[in-house]
């Protein structure tokens, strides 16, 4: 395929309610023209992908916010028969709380989250690529619902540490083979969490 990508990106961020509540608005114009080596015909697309935010501060020290995401995501590439990829399409709802701790040493998030995309790209097990590997596929709608939690922190001076657990229920909801409907998105787990250390010398 031979393709060409434009992106642009505007974003505001309103106040309201003595600064307590915050409300921020995105938009993305994405133009894109791919052009499949089967047939020749291009897939041009002219797309806006809207993102809307919302935090609310219930004290000084914990927030809750809300929001909502488009997105829009070209793909380069073909399947076994030489047809072009169609683009990645996403809705994202997330909702959480955002607390301090210790006089801001310590913020902790914890969030539920449901993303549903549509083509996204998993292994083609069924047709290998003479190059080594397989070829990749399109599934038609996957639903994605979790919960997060993350937590970051000075444990003493100088040293910091941020923790990480998601919760992931990821399944085909919509496809052309309907035997895959229901099934566990591919390349994903149902918990995943990790955690990293940091020290930063206090001289030199």
């Amino acid at each position: 395929t031979s393709s060409s990508y434009t992106s642009l990106y505007a974003h505001d961020e309103m106040a309201f309610l003595d600064d307590r509540l915050k409300m921020s608005l995105g938009l993305r114009f994405t133009s894109s023209n791919v052009v499949s080596k089967t047939n020749g015909d291009p897939a041009k697309d002219k797309v806006w992908s809207p993102r809307v935010g919302l935090n609310y501060l219930i004290i000084s020290s914990m927030s809750v916010y809300g929001l909502f995401d488009q997105s829009f995501v070209p793909i380069s590439g073909t399947d076994w028969q030489g047809n072009a990829f169609r683009p990645i399409r996403g809705n994202s709802l997330e909702a959480g709380v955002k607390k301090e701790w210790g006089a801001g040493k310590w913020i902790s998030t914890l969030s539920i989250y449901q993303i549903k995309r549509k083509n996204a790209l998993v292994e083609d097990s069924e047709h290998p690529n003479p190059n080594g590997g397989y070829y990749s596929k399109q599934l038609g709608e996957t639903t994605t619902k979790g919960i997060e939690f993350d937590v970051t922190g000075e444990i003493v001076k100088g040293l910091s540490v941020n923790a990480n657990y998601a919760l992931t229920d990821s399944k085909i909801s919509k496809d052309t083979k309907e035997t895959t409907i229901g099934n566990i998105t591919p390349n994903t787990a149902k918990h995943t969490a990790n955690a990293w250390v940091i020290y930063r010398l206090q001289n030199g």
